[in-house]
């Protein structure tokens, strides 16, 4: 009411502005102290935080621990990932480069070709087809028709074919007889992405059209037999990028930048000359990541190795189902017969999981196998929550303004009162009695008391009481008579 009947141009009214926005000084005031909860550097002599790392190949030559790998790789759907050691909740490290197994694999519906010879359908027969990929040799198998008078005629040939489209040692063994001494980079050969691959399998579901070996006893194989599935997979040595953290004790593992890097081989030796016969020059397999650099393998070079070990990944194809070559009863169905074998058990298995993420665990358990076995960590950071006192300083803004105009409407009220030469009160309510009472005579002059000690004496022997005033109607403070003892 003061702001609305003054206009704001009084300084009382100042006083009345800083009253009303007083109102939501504590709210504002809650809003300036947070206690976020943060992360801070583990101090604790007995804490570490240790990832598993791979600088070179397997750290084993125990063909015995590889098997193993494989057949978790082959039979196991768990996760691979290698835990980290963290001794804290929460761990971090930055991200890291580590040598492991990658796999590659691509549909090659589009690319695949099938080659047989043209037989007619009306009488026995045993011929040979082939299957062609691209830059590798194909595959080749028979293809029998039994035509029996008596029973139905039964076509037997493999169902699902698994086989190695490339054989890296051929490809090398062809280098040996080379005269060369250092480094020997390989012919560039893709095979599913993967330049000179360690490994290759591939994989191919056949299928044939009864109806049209029906309707047509002269068409050719070729025509009759069709893909169903055509897929090739590299396996070859990689280095990636891993991203881990522990967070709360549960830890997250994540790759990224799969490089397959370069394949070749180094000459240790140089073949003598003369008649007599020739020393046998002594190769060896290395890798190095990017792309192949004619200096070659460095002993310093970050992640570069020559081992004979990865020679070992040309084993995978033994460690997979062997094809089974199944029966066609015209015109049954041409659905799976059973089988007790476990080669037709492993191929339920690519069935079931899928070819390309059987390779994938595969290249994902032979990883998981050197993690456990090297020697090579990378360290990291333990961390633990703590919990801090934060100040929100826009926050502040509001109470700092009350404060500022409290002040200067406190400064101006004593400049005022000091220039109308009047005391400085205190907080009392005898002030406004004796300067708001309406008097019925001006028996006492106001001049009387202008300290506090003059009214207090006053007001012991006087009493008032709100009343009515018969001027203006207003509430006001009237003096009473003395309720005192005159006597």
């Amino acid at each position: 009411m003061i702001v609305f009947h003054h206009r704001a141009r009084s300084l009382a009214s100042l006083g009345a502005i800083v009253i009303v926005f007083l109102l939501a000084f504590d709210p504002f005031l809650q809003q300036i102290i947070t206690y976020p909860i943060r992360t801070i550097p583990d101090t604790n002599v007995t804490s570490h935080a240790v990832a598993p790392q791979l600088r070179g190949f397997y750290p084993t030559e125990n063909a015995d621990d590889l098997n193993d790998a494989f057949i978790q790789g082959f039979f196991s759907s768990k996760s691979f990932d290698i835990s980290p050691r963290c001794s804290a909740s929460n761990c971090t490290w930055d991200k890291f480069p580590s040598i492991g197994v990658c796999s590659s694999c691509t549909d090659m519906m589009d690319t695949a070709k099938l080659d047989c010879e043209s037989v007619s359908m009306e009488k026995s027969f045993n011929k040979s087809c082939k299957i062609s990929l691209p830059n590798t040799a194909g595959y080749k198998f028979d293809v029998k028709l039994d035509v029996s008078p008596q029973w139905a005629t039964v076509m037997t040939l493999p169902r699902r074919i698994i086989w190695q489209p490339m054989n890296l040692m051929n490809r090398m063994a062809n280098m040996a007889g080379s005269d060369v001494q250092g480094n020997l980079e390989l012919p560039n050969v893709t095979f599913s992405g993967v330049m000179n691959p360690l490994t290759t399998v591939a994989y191919v579901e056949l299928g044939i059209d009864s109806n049209r070996l029906s309707a047509n006893p002269n068409a050719s194989l070729s025509q009759s037999i069709y893909f169903k599935n055509a897929t090739g997979c590299a396996l070859s040595t990689c280095r990636r990028v891993y991203d881990i953290s522990v967070t709360n004790g549960s830890p997250s593992i994540r790759t990224e930048n799969a490089d397959f890097g370069t394949v070749y081989m180094k000459n240790l030796s140089k073949p003598s000359a003369g008649p007599e016969r020739p020393d046998i020059p002594t190769l060896s397999i290395c890798w190095m990541p990017g792309s192949f650099n004619p200096s070659g393998y460095q002993k310093n070079e970050s992640f570069s190795f020559c081992d004979d070990a990865m020679y070992s990944l040309q084993g995978v194809r033994r460690w997979l189902p062997n094809t089974i070559n199944d029966e066609y009863i015209d015109p049954e169905s041409p659905d799976e017969s059973p089988s007790p074998d476990s080669d037709w058990t492993r191929m339920e298995i690519f069935k079931r999981v899928g070819f390309e993420k059987t390779m994938e665990n595969i290249a994902a358990s032979l990883t998981k196998f050197g993690l456990e076995n090297t020697n090579d960590t990378v360290f990291g950071k333990a961390t633990m929550t703590q919990v801090f006192v934060s100040v929100r300083w826009p926050w502040i803004i509001y109470p700092a303004i009350l404060v500022v105009i409290g002040t200067v409407f406190f400064v101006a009220t004593i400049v005022v009162s000091k220039q109308s030469n009047l005391p400085l009160w205190k907080s009392s309510a005898l002030a406004s009695y004796y300067h708001g009472l309406e008097r019925d005579n001006d028996i006492d002059d106001d001049s009387k008391y202008l300290t506090a000690t003059t009214m207090d004496k006053k007001a012991e022997v006087e009493d008032v009481r709100l009343e009515l005033s018969e001027k203006n109607g207003r509430l006001v403070m009237r003096q009473q008579e003395s309720f005192h003892d005159s006597s």
